[in-house]
């Protein structure tokens, strides 16, 4: 959806910092009726590890949460001037939207949008977004770059480092 000056394809020598528990815990299906259990599933974490991308990880807040974790954020900040670029996964889980139920509003959950707000101030930050319906992007101008994953399945962590990494284009 957006790169600002070419801030992608990352370069494997660049210093990197992962925020974000949907890094690790990816969103890759919807919820209710269209839960299955996938034959093999491949988050982010699992494709960057086995194919040995050279990363530093940090939680930075809760996915079952709205909650703004302090403590978690400023592990974040204060590990992130270290870095080339951070790259921020987020988006809605089955906890902001599912079927059964509309929802209130169109907002992420706050405790993403506050931490991508004091991190995006002063460093290149690379959002990944998960979901599967819109939500607002207040963060738009401030950020460099945004992929939008949607429920990419259950290979959508690979699609994503390849993405990132430049061996596929997102077009």
């Amino acid at each position: 959806m957006k790169n600002e000056n070419n801030i992608l394809p990352i370069k494997k020598e660049e210093k990197v910092l992962v925020v974000g528990e949907l890094f690790s815990k990816m969103r890759y299906q919807g919820a209710g009726s269209s839960s299955m259990n996938p034959y093999k599933l491949v988050t982010s974490k699992d494709a960057f590890d086995k194919n040995k991308v050279k990363y530093e990880y940090v939680l930075g807040y809760k996915e079952n949460t709205d909650e703004v974790n302090e403590k978690l954020e400023q592990e974040v900040l204060e590990k992130a001037d270290n870095f080339d670029k951070i790259i921020f996964f987020g988006g809605l889980t089955e906890l902001f939207e599912s079927e059964g139920y509309d929802r209130e509003t169109l907002s992420l959950p706050n405790n993403q949008l506050s931490l991508l707000n004091k991190l995006s101030k002063k460093h290149n930050v690379i959002c990944v977004m998960f979901g599967g319906s819109p939500f607002e992007m207040p963060f738009n101008n401030d950020v460099k770059a945004i992929l939008n994953m949607f429920l990419p399945g259950q290979a959508g962590g690979e699609a994503v480092r390849k993405l990132l990494y430049g061996e596929v284009s997102p077009s």
